[in-house]
This record gives structure tokens, sequence and C-alpha cells, in this order.
């Protein structure tokens, strides 16, 4: 069954007549009454009581012509859709994000994309990086803002490397002398911990790091967010990471910031596995966020990611 056969039986019903059809689809009598004729013995039932000066549409005829019309009007609107979608004036992005999303200016980086482009929806979930790369994974999201641990690389996975920072050690101010200026690993160790969860790479690093280097070290708190780490801090419960903008953003007083020696940093990067090829939304989300990480100055006055931000 093809689409001409239903706009030659619904034309055919509303005529009452298969000439007069004929007539308005610009096609002879003949070759309009055999189509009919073929898709009535395709179907196996009539479609059409047939008398001398008209046609009128038996009882399946009659459903025939109902559904006809429904999928007819779908088959438009899926079109037009696909011709939004392929103009990107229509479509969806399902997103991940960081929980430190608003130090990394990310909602406005969204609200942006949305205002050039009111058509398009965007839907953010929010989680740790090990959460949005198995979600990404499971497909259950088209990309992702996440920190990539060293050597875990996977496949099939697209990376865009957007913002590093150096992080930093985030203690109670009442702890610091005026000579502390860093802390290695082997001093770090000797606070207690105050870490976001193992759903959160940021953590892992720092831990694996100490892991490697044969360190006991105690853990006092897990946390699911960033903010709750530094108010931990704040009330001298024990020390956390994080960089400089993260903790400036969040604004918890009696912190101090010191680095690590060696210097630590790590990046946040925007992931995808699928082809932006055949996804027009994730195309254009793409392009504008490489547009605007390689040139943030072309818009004066925009609201942009900075480009040393962290968790």
């Amino acid at each position: 069954m093809e689409k001409n056969q239903l706009l030659y039986v619904l034309e055919t019903a509303r005529c009452g007549s298969v000439t007069r059809a004929a007539e308005k689809l610009h096609l002879s009598q003949p070759s309009l009454s055999n189509q009919i004729i073929q898709l009535e013995q395709e179907l196996g039932i009539p479609l059409f009581e047939r008398s001398h000066k008209r046609v009128t549409p038996t009882s399946a005829g009659e459903f025939f012509v109902h559904e006809a019309e429904r999928i007819l009007r779908d088959m438009g609107s899926l079109q037009q859709q696909m011709e939004e979608m392929s103009n990107k004036t229509r479509g969806s992005l399902r997103l991940g994000v960081l929980s430190v999303m608003c130090s990394l200016h990310i909602p406005e980086l969204v609200a942006d994309f949305k205002r050039r482009h009111p058509g398009l929806e965007i839907f953010l979930r929010e989680a740790g990086s090990a959460d949005l790369l198995q979600q990404l994974n499971d497909n259950e999201l088209d990309a992702a803002f996440v920190i990539l641990r060293s050597g875990t690389a996977q496949k099939d996975l697209h990376t865009l490397p957007l913002w590093n920072a150096e992080t930093l050690i985030a203690l109670p101010a009442a702890w610091c002398s005026e000579t502390l200026t860093s802390l290695t690993l082997e001093q770090l160790a000797r606070y207690p911990l105050i870490i976001a969860g193992n759903h959160f790479n940021m953590g892992q690093i720092i831990t694996s790091q100490m892991d490697a280097a044969g360190l006991h070290y105690n853990i006092i708190s897990s946390c699911n967010q960033i903010d709750s780490c530094l108010a931990l801090v704040s009330k001298e419960m024990g020390v956390t990471f994080c960089a400089a903008a993260t903790a400036s953003y969040y604004a918890h007083p009696n912190i101090h910031l010191v680095p690590f020696s060696p210097s630590v940093h790590r990046t946040v990067s925007f992931v995808y596995r699928k082809d932006p090829a055949y996804y027009p939304v994730l195309r254009l989300f793409l392009e504008e966020l490489q547009a605007q990480a390689l040139h943030p100055d072309t818009k004066e006055g925009a609201k942009k990611p900075p480009h040393k931000t962290d968790v």
C-alpha cells in the first residue's frame, strides 16, 4: 500500500465518482479505476459499491477513508517535523552536567543557546562524572560535561577539552599558618578528608594518587555536592579540594586555599558518542561550544564559561 493509493481512495470517496476524482488527480479514468481495483484485490475486500452513476464507500471503505485521513495527517506532520529538525528549528538534546555547573557557568551557556534557538529543547541531568559516563553508555544522555580520569579513555567516546584549572586544597583557615604555601600528597594524607562520593571523578583522582603512593588516609565524610564539602571545611571538620573559582562561587567563610606540590590539574571536557552528522541539535550545540571555547570574546558582553574553573 502506497501513499498515492490512500489519496486516490480519499478523492474518489469525496467526489463520489471515479471520473471526477480522476480529473482532480490529473489521471485518466481507467488508470484511477485500475489503481483502486488493485488495492481492493490487495486488501481482499471491496472499498466501494459501484452503480451506473456513482461510487459509494462500503463499511470497509468508510473505515479506510477515516484511517487514511489520519495517516496522511500524521505523515504531513512527520515530514514537517523532519524538515524542522533538518533546519535545526526543532529537536532536543539530553545533556549531562556536573553538580558544579553553576561555577562552570553552564546554566548561562545553555540559556544563551535556548535564546538563540527557542524551538529546541534541552534536558539537563545533574550527576558526577562517573554516573554521567554510565548514562552516556546506556544512551540515556546525548552528551555530557565531565572530568575524565587519566588512563580511562573509552572506545568511541568523542572528547572536546574545554576548561583546565589547577586543583587546590581547601583547609579551615584556623589550621593554616603563614608559612603554609602548599601541601604534598604525604602532608594531605595527615588531614581528615572530606570528598565527593565515588561517582565524582575528582575525589577518585586524588585518592588514587595517594593509593599509588602507598599512603594511608582518613575519609571522614563523603558528600554529594562540593558545596557541602566546603561547608564542612568551613566548620573545621576536615579538608577538601576544588578549584579557586568553585570556592569563590560558594563563598564559605574561614577557608584557606593552597596548591598541591607538585601541582595537580584537571580538565572539564564535553563528551559524546553519537555522530553529530546524524543529530542536528547535538551538532549545533557542539559547533557553538567549539566557537565559544576558541573565540570567547567574539560577542561583547556575552556570558561565557571561564577558561579557568573546576570542581
